[in-house]
């Protein structure tokens, strides 16, 4: 097996060369875009471009598997090195790279490459604190669980190039494995029991995941190609049972923090997601929103049961009703939400966004994937194309058990919310255009309250424009359960983080609003180990709502909803903070969670 340090550094200059390609300096692609003359460049420009180059390459090397799920596939083959000196190297590195950034004169950059600075200043700054401050390489066993799954399912679901190349790249990860769990091992120091419990739990069954999975996914290569995999699967597998017994060991002797802080929590607020809160506001504007839904959905459920609102009974599935109907039914709504947003004029599609292709969840992704799930096209690659990936909305046969359900579905278009999130105007809209972005850093950064967030603001806008029909009595409970669900992640995952709320009484609530209580525990189980990621959906909505507000004020009877959002989405993938102080000056402050925007109007 090669060095790792050697690794990164001859994966960084092949980086270095490819992602050349994605830089130009924005005034030329802007001319080049329009066809009018090239303006002159501001004099910081190309200085910047290089050392955006190599900012973006050192965060690569710093974590390959981000890599990979940027679309860098360079580092496909290659797993984070978290040994001691490795990381003090990696922290030195980002750190002169981060004051490299700080030290550019924003006056020597165009207008768009001023905020590119401060978001590569943001995106170094937040590895590095990771590294240094929050220590999670120390503190956090699940953080190496996390590196393993993902290492191996990007690769699964993301395949670049030949067959033959993604097997060898896998099999080079797979033998990386061992390497890496036995830096942690010797890193890890008297980690949260709770921590230990939930990584065990997550590479329980991974081993034989591989062992089901990997070759059949790897069925077309060589044999010799092959018997190289099934070594690197058993390297790999004996990687995780010695990890796993080390948690045994760890568990034991652990501690009950595995909260990260209310100084980290607002570190990252602040810091990365650029908002004028702290963990303990954000709490309570959670705690305040959980309320309003909670109480939206007590009067319209009284509202519904007087005016005797009830849903269509169920019928039985005709005999000759098949798989493949299902799946025409799943493609059509797709394209009746593209269409619906069209003709409502809601987002510009450009004409050259990539299709987003509905299939069967693939056997290989079940075990870690077993409801539905969309894969944009990865923002530095060549790809265009996102999967929908059915769970069990499409299963491999239709049975007695399932059919009647699944038909009913069908009749009654359950799939509609799925669609518009994902597909239209959604994931796939969103990211398909971010990923059209000149810049490197844009195209690298991905921000949920940016990401998620607009899906989430995108089933209620959908919903007031008319997409569920006239009656918004059906609607509305489905939209308002979807945004109580969320209410209830922005305040668990602060007040879990900032040491307000256990596990358990964490469990306790989502219990209550989770429509598959089954999933609670590892639900929350996600939210420990992924602090800020679970309260981006509904306060990325509100933070978008802020904005359009301000934006409908300063507009007047000029406002145009379609404008606001093409305008929106030409930002990126960026936090929606850093949008509004581009747009106008300042952050509004995060506050409504629900649209004003009046039912049924057709965007201007």
């Amino acid at each position: 097996m090669r060095d790792s340090i050697g690794a990164n550094r001859l994966a960084g200059a092949a980086l270095a060369i490819a992602i050349a390609a994605f830089v130009a300096p924005a005034a030329s692609v802007a001319a080049a875009a329009s066809g009018a003359p090239a303006t002159a460049i501001p004099p910081g420009e190309p200085a910047f471009a290089n050392l955006e180059r190599r900012a973006i390459g050192r965060l690569a090397a710093s974590d390959p598997v981000a890599a990979s799920m940027a679309g860098l596939h360079e580092y496909d083959g290659l797993l984070p090195d978290y040994a001691p000196a490795a990381v003090r190297r990696d922290a030195r590195a980002l750190g002169a790279l981060w004051r490299e950034v700080r030290a550019m004169r924003p006056s020597d950059l165009s207008r768009e490459r001023r905020l590119d600075r401060e978001l590569l200043a943001g995106l170094l700054e937040a590895r590095l604190r990771v590294l240094e401050v929050e220590r999670a390489h120390v503190h956090s066993p699940a953080m190496y669980a996390t590196v393993v799954q993902t290492a191996v399912e990007v690769l699964l679901v993301h395949p670049y190039g030949p067959r033959e190349r993604q097997v060898r790249l896998m099999i080079a990860r797979l033998h990386a494995v061992p390497r890496l769990l036995g830096q942690a091992k010797a890193n890890l120091a008297r980690p949260p029991a709770l921590g230990c419990a939930i990584a065990d739990r997550q590479l329980q069954e991974f081993p034989s995941l591989l062992q089901a999975s990997l070759p059949r996914w790897a069925g077309g290569a060589p044999k010799a190609l092959r018997d190289s995999l099934q070594a690197a699967i058993v390297a790999a597998s004996d990687g995780i049972s010695g990890y796993r017994e080390k948690l045994d060991d760890l568990g034991e002797q652990g501690g009950n923090d595995y909260a990260l802080g209310e100084a980290n929590y607002t570190w990252r607020l602040r810091h990365v997601f650029g908002l004028d809160l702290d963990g303990p506001r954000l709490a309570e504007l959670g705690e305040r929103w959980f309320g309003e839904i909670r109480a939206g959905m007590a009067s319209l459920e009284a509202r519904r049961r007087e005016l005797n609102v009830t849903d269509p009974p169920p019928v039985r599935a005709p005999q000759g009703f098949t798989r493949e109907q299902l799946l025409a039914s799943y493609r059509a709504e797709v394209d009746s939400m593209r269409e619906f947003v069209r003709r409502r004029r809601l987002v510009t599609i450009p004409a050259d966004i990539g299709p987003m292709v509905l299939v069967p969840t693939p056997a290989s992704m079940r075990a870690t994937t077993p409801g539905q799930a969309m894969q944009p096209p990865l923002p530095l690659d060549t790809t265009t194309v996102s999967t929908y990936y059915l769970g069990s909305a499409l299963p491999d046969t239709l049975t007695p058990a399932n059919r009647d359900n699944l038909y009913n579905g069908m009749l009654n278009r359950r799939l509609r919310g799925g669609a518009l999130h994902e597909g239209y105007p959604g994931h796939h809209l969103q990211l398909s255009i971010a990923k059209r972005r000149g810049s490197l850093t844009r195209r690298f950064c991905q921000d949920n309250t940016l990401v998620e967030g607009w899906a989430l603001y995108c089933e209620e806008l959908m919903g007031r424009h008319g997409v569920y029909g006239s009656d918004s009595l059906r609607w509305l409970p489905r939209v308002l359960g979807g945004m109580r669900f969320r209410a209830a992640r922005v305040l668990i995952d602060a007040k879990l983080h900032c040491g307000r709320m256990t596990y358990e009484e964490a469990v306790v609530l989502m219990k209550g609003v989770s429509r598959d209580t089954s999933t609670v525990a590892s639900e929350v189980s996600r939210y420990v180990i992924d602090p800020t990621q679970p309260m981006s959906y509904l306060l990325g909505k509100s933070m978008i709502l802020a904005l359009k507000d301000e934006v409908r004020r300063r507009e007047g009877r000029a406002f145009s909803e379609r404008k606001f959002h093409d305008r929106l989405l030409s930002y990126g993938s960026i936090p929606v903070a850093w949008i509004a102080r581009d747009w106008i000056g300042r952050v509004p402050a995060p506050d409504r969670i629900r649209d004003l925007t009046p039912m049924g109007a057709t965007a201007k």
